[in-house]
C-alpha cells in the first residue's frame, strides 16, 4: 500500500529526473510529463494525509484517488455522469478540496496529454510554464506537509 512518504519520495525522484534535463529543451514531452506526474504524486499523497474530503458535495474517506472507481462502480459513490478517466476523478477531488493548485494541475494534466498523444515537441515556453506550475504545487505542498515533504521548488 502506497503511503504519502511514499507518494512524496516517489515526487522527489521525478523532479531530480526533471532537474537533469529539462533545461536542455531537447526533450520538452519527457519534462512536461515528468512534471505531470511529479504533481500527481504530490496529490496522491495529500489525498492519502487528507483522507476525509469532498466528492461531489459528499464526505468521503479515501487514501488513494483510484479507490474511487471502485467505489462508483459498486454504488457507494452515486453519480450522473462520473468521469471518463481516474485522471478527472482525481482533478475533482482536487478541485472540491486543494483549489488553491486545481488550476496548476490541470494545466499539466492537458499539457502532459498533449505531449504524450498528440505532439511531442512543444515549445520551450510550456516547459517553463509547466515547471511553474509544478513549482506551485510543491509550495502548496511545502505549506501544508511541512517535515513530510522532501522537494523543494525547481529553479528555471
Amino acid at each position: 500500500m502506497s503511503t504519502s512518504h511514499s507518494h512524496f519520495l516517489h515526487a522527489k525522484h521525478n523532479c531530480d529526473f526533471l532537474k537533469s534535463f529539462y533545461k536542455s529543451y531537447a526533450y520538452n514531452d519527457w519534462a512536461i510529463t515528468v512534471s505531470f506526474y511529479s504533481a500527481l504524486h504530490i496529490v496522491e499523497g495529500a489525498i492519502f494525509e487528507k483522507k476525509k474530503l469532498k466528492f461531489s458535495g459528499e464526505v468521503i474517506t479515501i487514501s488513494h484517488s483510484d479507490e474511487l472507481e471502485r467505489m462508483i462502480k459498486k454504488g457507494k459513490i452515486q453519480m450522473n455522469n462520473p468521469p471518463t478517466s481516474l485522471h478527472l476523478l482525481r482533478q475533482s477531488i482536487v478541485n472540491e478540496n486543494f483549489k488553491e493548485i486545481a488550476e496548476a494541475l490541470y494545466f499539466l494534466y492537458n499539457q502532459s496529454k498533449t505531449a504524450r498523444y498528440e505532439k511531442y515537441q512543444l515549445e520551450n515556453y510550456i516547459v517553463n510554464f509547466s515547471i511553474n506550475y509544478l513549482n506551485t504545487i510543491i509550495k502548496w505542498a511545502k505549506r501544508n506537509f511541512k517535515s513530510k515533504f522532501p522537494i523543494t521548488p525547481i529553479s528555471l
